[in-house]
């Protein structure tokens, strides 16, 4: 924690991060059970995901080559505030009555278009505040302020929905992105390495992005290995809420619980992170650490006690929030200043696999169950993860030394 203390724009950064990770953490908590509460469809509220995931592909690919050109602070700042309106608007459809689902998906698209460029300049942003040698305790450090303000936040959400209405978190969460824009223009210089040519489109440093990622095996190892991660087990969060109502038979303030006792199992894995410096074994941890992501979720979406639901989906975030710690700063690390913006846009991409992933699921969870449905999808992670580590002890390549 002591880069917060000595570096002021990483602190000022961080503080900006934290008003829009109450916006996220609120959106996760009411837009889910929103659709649901109006649908009671599992397809719906898989195709909300989807509208969101649909938002990340269209901007992700064009966000990166956008980062490496212009302020990234500006381009952040710009898309929280599209996000306060956005959600304004849905607060007077809710106070009107006039919600419905179809604005709830456009309201999703939005904010995964937003949030593209949100996880592009966020993570490029942290590289130029910090530099190489401090960036895996930084991104943890950036993931260990969210799970904090996610543990408070989804408890708190669930406990508004449940006494106030949608309309509440929703207005929160409008407030929230707009402070987090004005801290960002006020509070920080302004950020752009200048490292493109001016003459060059964005569509053509796309093409180079692409074909930079097709020569480097890691990096294409890596974005694949975090493409599977979101299409086999992120894609749970849209069944969340589903759990929650038909598998524990709870309400807002339930699944307010387990989403915080999620952010706490990361919160752990965070703080641990942010204080020590990974150096060896990354390979094998962000393998074992991708496995246990799928067991603990089929056993959480089993279970029928919320006690132990939320014990499990604690150790569902221990595990995932290592791993992706790991990957993103593996990510960072080995691509050089002038490709970061465009690989990074790439793995925003396979993000986007989560929502549409999530709206297959819930098509899935309709025909059959949500434990079944996600169990199906979560044990080919398992699979793979094992794969994966038998592969390189079969080929005596030592998973000890790899990607070290």
């Amino acid at each position: 924690m002591d880069l917060i203390l000595k570096n002021r724009n990483f602190r000022t950064f961080v503080f900006a991060q934290t008003f829009r990770d109450i916006t996220l953490m609120l959106f996760v908590t009411s837009n889910g059970w929103l659709v649901l509460d109006l649908t009671d469809s599992t397809i719906f509220v898989g195709l909300a995901a989807g509208c969101g995931g649909l938002g990340m592909l269209i901007t992700s690919l064009l966000a990166g080559s956008i980062v490496d050109r212009v302020d990234r602070k500006k381009i952040l700042a710009l898309s929280h505030f599209i996000l306060s309106i956005t959600f304004l608007v849905v607060v007077l459809f809710i106070w009107t009555g006039s919600i419905n689902i179809w604005i709830l998906l456009l309201t999703t698209f939005i904010d995964g278009s937003c949030t593209s460029f949100r996880f592009v300049c966020g993570g490029t942003i942290t590289m130029d505040l910090v530099g190489s040698k401090d960036l895996s305790r930084a991104t943890a450090i950036n993931f260990s302020c969210m799970t904090i303000t996610g543990i408070f936040i989804t408890a708190i959400g669930g406990n508004l929905i449940d006494r106030y209405g949608f309309e509440s978190t929703y207005l929160l969460m409008s407030i929230c992105a707009f402070i987090s824009s004005v801290i960002l223009i006020l509070g920080l210089p302004s950020i752009s390495k200048n490292i493109t040519d001016a003459n060059r489109t964005s569509i053509q440093e796309l093409r180079d992005g692409i074909s930079y990622i097709k020569q480097n095996k890691r990096i294409r190892s890596l974005l694949l290995l975090g493409l599977s991660s979101e299409v086999f087990g992120w894609a749970h969060e849209s069944m969340v809420p589903v759990v929650t109502k038909y598998v524990l038979g709870g309400g807002s303030v339930e699944l307010g619980y387990i989403l915080a006792s999620g952010q706490v199992g990361a919160l752990i894995s965070t703080l641990v992170l942010s204080n020590y410096r990974i150096k060896k074994n990354r390979t094998l941890i962000l393998y074992l650490t991708y496995i246990l992501f799928g067991l603990f979720l089929i056993g959480f979406v089993w279970s029928k006690i919320l006690l132990l639901s939320m014990l499990l989906y604690c150790l569902v975030f221990l595990a995932v929030a290592t791993y992706e710690v790991v990957l993103h700063s593996l990510m960072q690390t080995i691509v050089p200043n002038v490709m970061r913006g465009r690989v990074v846009s790439f793995q925003i991409l396979t993000w986007g696999a989560t929502g549409i992933s999530g709206f297959m699921l819930g098509v899935l969870a309709g025909f059959t169950s949500p434990p079944i449905a996600i169990t199906i999808n979560t044990s080919i992670l398992v699979l793979n993860g094992t794969r994966n580590i038998v592969k390189k002890i079969l080929t005596n390549k030592s998973i000890l030394s790899y990607w070290q």
